[in-house]
């Protein structure tokens, strides 16, 4: 490792700048989150896999379960038009956010 942060040495001369980490929201134990997405408003859309919930979680640290489906959820991703996907069974659009 080529600095004292521990990076390969293609970033010795690169600064490194961290953000002070901060617990906006906690959820219960045994938890299973599986992937999230966050949107240009800082809203952090969660899947919770087991329960197949996509929790919104506001900057604040509101949660609120924004979309179910049956069975078990898994990837988020936002689409290049601005829409959101959750792995290809659920499409949301802007208004939705």
């Amino acid at each position: 490792m080529g600095n004292s942060a521990g990076l390969p040495p293609i970033y010795a001369d690169k600064p490194i700048e961290l953000a002070p980490a901060k617990i906006i929201t906690s959820f219960p134990a045994n938890t299973f989150l599986e992937n999230l997405a966050i949107a240009p408003n800082g809203t952090i859309f969660v899947s919770n896999h087991e329960v197949g919930e996509i929790v919104r979680i506001t900057p604040d640290g509101n949660q609120q379960i924004h979309a179910t489906v049956e069975g078990k959820v898994s990837g988020l991703a936002f689409t290049a038009n601005g829409g959101w996907q959750q792995a290809g069974m659920l499409i949301l659009y802007p208004w939705f956010l």
